[in-house]
Parts: C-alpha cells; structure tokens; sequence
C-alpha cells in the first residue's frame, strides 16, 4: 500500500476530511504558491517533492477535522490511547524528556501545555498550535515562504487572546537590562557550530539586527533580536514566554558561545573560516546498494551538494567536515591512505552513517 493510499483509507476518510490528499502530480497540479523572486512574488505551480514530508494537500476546514480527532479519536482502534501516546513526552534512555515526540512539538505556553508543529516546502509554510484544556487551536496557512512567519503570527494571536498572562511571565522575569556599548556587539557576531555526540550538527549565526545582537539558525534572515544583560550575556523571550539566554566566553581566536534554553546548555565554537581546496571533494558519489547518487560542485569559494532538483550550499565546519544549515545534514568526507577523498559520510536528525563512496 502506498502512503497515499494508507493515508487516505486510515485517515483522511475515517475524519471525513474531503478536501485533503496526497498529491502524486501525474494529472498535473492546482497548489499554487507566490515564492519571491528579487522584489517580487511570482506564481509557480508545485509540481514536485517528498510524500508525508510534503505533497499533502489539505483545506482549514478539514484542518479543523483533524484538530478535532484528539478530542474525540476516530482513527485505529478509536479509543484515547493513541492520542494520549502522540501527546505526552517520552523519556529517553539518557533520562532526557523529549520536547519532540511521534511527529509533534511538546511545549508549554503561559503555563499552558501546547501541543504545535510546522511545516514548509520550497513555496509554501504552515503551523498548528493546539492548547488541550482551552480546546483552542491555531491553524496558519501560507502560500509563499518568503511572505511571513506563520509561527510568529500563531504566537501573536496567542498573545492577544492570552495577554494578561503574557504581561504577567514578562513581570516575573529577574533580569535586568543594560546598555553597552556597540563594539560589544559588533565583535561577537560570526558562524558558531557544535557537533553533538551523534554525530548531528547544528549551526548558528550571530549578527547586528537594528542596534542589537540576533540570532538566527541559517545563513539568512535577520535573526532574533536578544538584549543585553552584561558585555557578555544577553536574553530574549520566545514567542511562548520563555527565557532564552546566550554567554559569550572570550578564546584565544574569537568567542565561545553558550546557548541555554528550555533547561538545555549547549556550547557552540565560532567558525575559523580557515581555506580549503574545493576540488579535493568535487566528484559524484554514489551508494551502489541503494541507487543513491549526489554531485558534489564547486562554486567560488564554496562546495555544493546537489541530489535530483535539491542544491545543498554547504559550510566547512571542521577539516572534512561540511554542514548545510537549511537542510541541518552534515558531511563527513573520508580519505583513503594517501590522503585522497575517496567517500562522504552523511548524517542528519532522522538518519546516521549513510556513505557514499566516490567514482
């Protein structure tokens, strides 16, 4: 059975959602999406991508449907073990609570659980928020990624309907704010990466947004705006009201920065940004077991992993290791005893190890 298929019959016709499917593109396509093209949005019809991680077409009213299902399950075996499964946080073997859990976001908001996820293709962008004891949820639709953030706009809705509460988590805060000077900003901004345990990387960008220092998790974008705590500190809450807060601890070559968030404390080491020979990686690799093939490119000063339609930029992290922050996947290229590049070894947040050896 394909997805489709499984998804139709187990889902979409059990909560009567007529109006939702998987499209397969073979009678062409009606999802069209605004996608900005210098100054300018331009029409483009989705004519491609992944089934579950996209393709899926659906309506808000049919949206609501499915919001409906977790209080009143109609799917499987029709009882609430499904749903109180999906919704509670998992225990890890480590002793962690997981705040990601069957496909949803576990979080909190004023005091509040919510229950969230988002979503995105190369045209379009979307995020249901869902407050159980409220029976209340946010369904935002967008047709054009470079439109709005629909995650930020579900918050701000939130903050209307919940602002007392909102004022109330801000009063309880122990932080007082400072004014430094901007040279204190200005010579913390950079790339900063780590590499956990696993193998997984994760990249961050510090630069100045309107006076401030910012945050953001890719190469573009103006980032979050943080305020200044100390020369060193600095703190902003997120769009539930929670404290996020970044130290800067001074190295011998620029900065280590400690992000802490959620109960969490990760060290990140800023980018050298040292030379590299991009042709020494520049080839098609392939994994014969499998079919899967990737073209590695080099363009100026970078290289460029390219599978199918996709063209993955990618940013050297450490010698032989490269990173591509849109798609959160590293590659660890591998030499063979003369110190030629003979595979690549790639890792993301769902997969490990998958290597690919060169031709």
């Amino acid at each position: 059975m394909t997805f489709k298929q499984f998804a139709d019959s187990a889902i979409f016709k059990p909560l009567k959602m007529k109006g939702t499917y998987v499209e397969d593109f073979k009678n062409g396509s009606n999802v069209v999406g605004y996608p900005k093209k210098g100054k300018y949005f331009k029409r483009r019809i989705q004519k491609n991508g992944l089934d579950g991680e996209s393709n899926v077409i659906s309506t808000l009213e049919d949206l609501y449907l499915w919001d409906q299902n977790f209080y009143s399950n109609k799917l499987g075996d029709k009882n609430k073990n499904l749903i109180d499964k999906i919704t509670t946080s998992t225990v890890l073997n480590n002793g962690m609570k997981s705040n990601y859990n069957y496909g949803l976001d576990i979080g909190e908001y004023q005091g509040m659980k919510v229950i969230s996820h988002d979503g995105e293709d190369f045209i379009h962008t979307s995020f249901i928020v869902r407050i159980p004891e409220q029976r209340l949820s946010i369904i935002c639709l967008i047709n054009s990624i470079n439109y709005i953030n629909p995650v930020q706009k579900s918050y701000e809705v939130l903050d209307l309907l919940f602002k007392d509460s909102t004022k109330t988590v801000a009063k309880r805060s122990d932080h007082s704010f400072a004014t430094i000077p901007f040279e204190e900003i200005e010579n913390k901004t950079g790339n900063y990466y780590r590499i956990n345990q696993n193998g997984i990387g994760s990249f961050r960008r510090v630069l100045v947004n309107d006076g401030k220092l910012a945050l953001t998790y890719s190469t573009k974008g103006k980032g979050y705006p943080f305020d200044a705590l100390s020369t060193s500190q600095f703190l902003r809450y997120n769009l539930a009201g929670n404290p996020y807060k970044l130290t800067f601890e001074p190295t011998d070559d620029g900065f280590n920065m400690i992000e802490r968030f959620e109960g969490r404390s990760l060290v990140f080491d800023q980018l050298n940004g040292l030379p590299f020979d991009i042709n020494e990686y520049v080839g098609t690799y392939i994994d014969k077991q499998h079919g899967a093939k990737i073209k590695v490119k080099g363009r100026k000063n970078r290289i460029i992993a390219k599978k199918s339609i996709l063209k993955i930029p990618l940013i050297k992290f450490e010698n032989d290791c490269f990173y591509s922050s849109e798609y959160e996947v590293l590659f660890y290229f591998m030499r063979d005893e003369s110190g030629k590049v003979e595979s690549v070894k790639i890792n993301a947040i769902d997969f490990r190890n998958f290597s690919l050896t060169k031709e």
